[in-house]
């Protein structure tokens, strides 16, 4: 069996650098060794560190036809109605984009996805993919009396994804468009992996504790009545968690609006939740980041993601990590890099697969250079 042995900068395991050391790996992509760079005098040298291969916990390829369609930093009031306004399109270019940017992400060094669907178009570009994907069938109704015909149609949607042998779970999309009712069809249901789009916005907040801001203008806009809606005076994520499940991998994405006090509601609240960072598509939507040192320091471990082509420019987990250092220079790769590894295929339950660089392990293996470029060694 022919190997290949690796010189980096660095190697980084899925928790920690390693310097001075060699890689090397079957022609298969099998981590066989890693030792001291003496041991290894004829291995190849690599400007830069190589670790794992990439995980995206938050995704929307099925929107990668929007790619530079929606103009940037409209708020996501405004990016909601554009994306209702323009998701439709010809089953064919919807289907020729995704897999593009289904063979761009490996290319790019993700070997992983929770990737978000609100239909089945993307199954067969899954089930043939080098990446492996978790699919989030995403259901949404914010009003009671569509409750069950919404989740009947997610059933559906879940179903062809699993006669495709795929892994998938219905989840809700945001507190601010899931009814009460629906919420407990979805909790019934019982994904594995639940996720759901949290505290993206300002305006979040005030529709919750108010009953007032950009939602209702939103949700006149759509002619969906708030008859039933009455703020309840707390935050979004302390309203909703009574109706969700509580006692299983639970994925908070963007949290851009998260506060202390939040953290310590979620910390006290879940069993196993993670917080992914969508910088990038933050950027493109609100314009804001998130309080990256409060979620760094809350001990909730971190993940990676890039949203959709529809709100970001790239895929790329490479460019998450590189904006990340850019904005916070303060805070050590080493987060970025396990957010982006280990704590992803934890979050997806495949550490024992994937994130780790280990002997045995096939997880894909890449090198991150120093611009933030990915060589994808296996």
């Amino acid at each position: 069996m022919p190997y290949k042995s690796y010189l980096p900068t660095a190697l980084f395991n899925g928790t920690e650098f390693l310097y001075n050391h060699t890689i090397t790996v079957t022609s298969e992509g099998v981590v066989h060794a890693i030792e001291p760079e003496q041991n290894v005098p004829d291995a190849v040298k690599m400007d830069g560190i190589i670790c794992a291969a990439f995980v995206n916990a938050h995704c929307h390829l099925e929107l990668s036809h929007l790619h530079q369609i929606i103009p940037q930093k409209t708020g996501l009031v405004g990016f909601i109605e554009q994306i209702l306004a323009c998701r439709q399109a010809d089953d064919t270019l919807i289907s020729k984009a995704a897999l593009q940017a289904d063979g761009a992400m490996y290319v790019q060094g993700i070997q992983a996805v929770v990737d978000i669907s609100n239909t089945a178009i993307t199954a067969p570009i899954k089930k043939q993919s080098s990446v492996r994907y978790y699919t989030c069938v995403e259901t949404s109704g914010f009003h009671p009396a569509i409750a069950e015909t919404r989740f009947t149609v997610a059933e559906q949607v879940w179903q062809l994804f699993t006669e495709h042998g795929l892994l998938a779970g219905i989840v809700p999309h945001a507190p601010y468009s899931v009814s009460t009712e629906l919420f407990q069809l979805i909790r019934q249901a019982g994904a594995a992996l639940q996720s759901i789009h949290n505290q993206e916005t300002a305006a979040e907040h005030r529709f919750f504790m108010e009953k007032q801001g950009d939602f209702l203008q939103l949700y006149q806009h759509l002619g969906v009545s708030l008859e039933h809606f009455s703020a309840s005076g707390k935050s979004s994520i302390e309203t909703i968690t009574p109706q969700l499940a509580t006692d299983r991998p639970f994925i908070l994405v963007h949290n851009t609006f998260t506060t202390e006090e939040d953290v310590a509601f979620i910390k006290n609240h879940f069993a196993q939740p993670y917080f992914c960072i969508c910088a990038n598509a933050n950027l493109y939507i609100e314009n804001s980041l998130p309080n990256i040192p409060l979620l760094v320091s809350s001990a909730i471990p971190l993940l990676l993601g890039t949203d959709s082509l529809a709100s970001n420019h790239t895929l790329s987990i490479a460019e998450e990590i590189k904006t990340l250092t850019q904005f916070f220079p303060e805070i050590s790769l080493q987060v970025w890099l396990q957010a982006a590894t280990y704590n992803g295929a934890r979050a997806m339950g495949l550490e024992h697969e994937l994130g780790k660089l280990a002997v045995g392990k096939q997880p894909g293996i890449v090198c991150l250079h120093p611009n933030f470029s990915v060589t994808r060694l296996a």
